[in-house]
């Protein structure tokens, strides 16, 4: 097999299409009994918008993006779109995607449940009018001017039922401070650029959790995003193990090959080069060896170690770089000779 052949590879948002496919029954069976099979579609086609517009999903494993994926779907929403209802993001360091829900989605998914009426979240400045009153006859109320708010001193959730009664959470600014701080991304975005919405859904959270809706996709909801924040995955109903089926070269370090500001441009404007080396021209120490053991130049028992301690195999890493380097400009030249 020629390095050009091994080279090829099927795109991330395809791989994930096909695992999606694959078990479309088991998906449907997870997701709400009121989801339709236009629901199913939508989000499946924002699923693999978002992994296409995001390079950092080549670095996930497959079963990480596919296991986060199956979460939209069993949530019954879709995801990195205008409405901001969730969001598949991917981190290269942990090398894992993630489903993670906004304030707006838990306020969708409360909404579906036939107890809930209405339900909201906003925050509270230092300049508003505002009255709280607990108890039996609890009420609350909020107003303010337009301008010159002043500083965000709270946060407020309300939630109307369908028989009339009313209930209501509020968190002061000290109490949004100690979840954020509970949080493992509270030096991160969403944290240090998204506060207010932060401190609604935090706000949105602890309602939740105190009220009682009978609604099974709220409770997974509120479970997901606690499990998140305390740095914790969430396995419940997911189909495929995080450490199976991922993409060649996942934890393996990228190796760089660098072909000019021009070329890198090129590769950049051209979605549909299927190879291993990706838009950043990148190949992984692990498509290294998988290509080496193809061509009988190592044994499958060389480790990652001995192609970096190992002269010798060093040489051929060193070797492989420069033969990828030669066929990307091959590929780009035709690229170019085609679209010229």
């Amino acid at each position: 097999m020629s390095f050009s052949q091994q080279n090829k590879c099927v795109p991330m948002h395809k791989q994930i299409n096909q695992l999606i496919d694959e078990h479309e029954n088991k998906i449907l069976s997870l997701m709400p009994e009121s989801a339709t099979a236009s629901a199913y579609a939508r989000i499946k086609m924002s699923i693999t918008n978002a992994i296409k517009s995001e390079d950092k999903f080549n670095y996930c494993g497959e079963g990480s993006i596919f296991n986060a994926a199956v979460l939209a779907f069993r949530h019954c929403v879709e995801v990195n779109t205008g409405s901001g209802y969730a969001y598949l993001t991917a981190n290269t360091r942990s090398q894992k995607a993630k489903f993670e829900l906004s304030y707006k989605g838990h306020i969708l998914l409360a909404k579906r449940s036939s107890t809930v009426t209405s339900i909201y979240a906003d925050y509270i400045c230092a300049h508003d009018k505002y009255h709280i009153e607990r108890g039996i006859n609890q009420d609350f109320k909020h107003s303010f001017e337009i301008v010159n708010r002043g500083e965000i001193i709270a946060h407020y959730a309300c939630i109307k039922f369908s028989n009339g009664e009313f209930d209501f959470e509020i968190m002061n600014k000290e109490e949004i401070d100690k979840v954020k701080n509970c949080s493992k991304a509270q030096n991160a975005a969403p944290w240090t650029v998204w506060r207010g919405q932060m401190g609604k859904k935090a706000v949105l959270k602890r309602l939740l959790i105190r009220i009682v809706i009978d609604d099974a996709t709220v409770n997974l909801a509120i479970e997901h995003d606690t499990a998140l924040e305390l740095g914790k995955e969430l396995n419940e109903g997911l189909i495929v193990e995080s450490s199976d089926k991922r993409l060649p070269g996942t934890n393996y370090k990228p190796v760089k090959i660098d072909l000019g500001k021009s070329r890198t441009k090129q590769i950049q404007r051209n979605d549909n080069l299927e190879f291993y080396l990706t838009k950043n021209g990148l190949i992984t120490e692990k498509d290294i060896i998988n290509f080496l053991v193809e061509e009988g130049k190592i044994t499958p028992d060389v480790t990652l170690k001995d192609l970096n301690s190992n002269q010798n195999y060093k040489n051929l890493k060193e070797e492989i770089i420069e033969s990828s380097k030669q066929i990307l400009n091959t590929i780009l030249d035709r690229t170019s000779q085609i679209a010229g």
